[in-house]
């Protein structure tokens, strides 16, 4: 998932747009979706245990970026309750605990950020 954040903040996304990058979580996989002003991207990652529904969920993408490189490690735990609570990010050894706070999204803005996901 470093990598996929990496890739965005380097690439697509600049400080000053203020975009979030979008994240659907499903059964056994992430969608991550970004997009500026020159092009959009979405990548699929898999994840290990899934409980809970599925739902999308807003992040600045620097504040994930930040406690992904700190936490270092090959596999992470994400927990969250939903799309507007904050996500607990722990390293396999739980040295780190980081939480994240999700971008608030209007639901204009996430019918349009579900439709570029699904299409992507």
């Amino acid at each position: 998932m470093l990598s996929h954040i990496k890739y965005y903040t380097d690439n697509v996304i600049s400080k000053s747009d203020n975009l979030p990058i979008v994240l659907k979580v499903e059964n056994e996989k992430v969608i991550t979706y970004a997009h500026n002003v020159r092009f959009e991207t979405s990548d699929e990652l898999e994840i290990k245990d899934f409980y809970g529904k599925e739902t999308v969920i807003g992040f600045n993408p620097y504040f994930l970026l930040d406690a992904l490189k700190i936490a270092d490690v090959d596999n992470i735990s994400i927990k969250g309750v939903n799309s507007k609570s904050p996500i607990m990010i722990e390293g396999e050894n739980a040295k780190y605990s980081f939480l994240v706070l999700p971008v608030n999204i209007a639901d204009t803005k996430m019918n349009e950020y579900l439709e570029r996901v699904n299409a992507a």
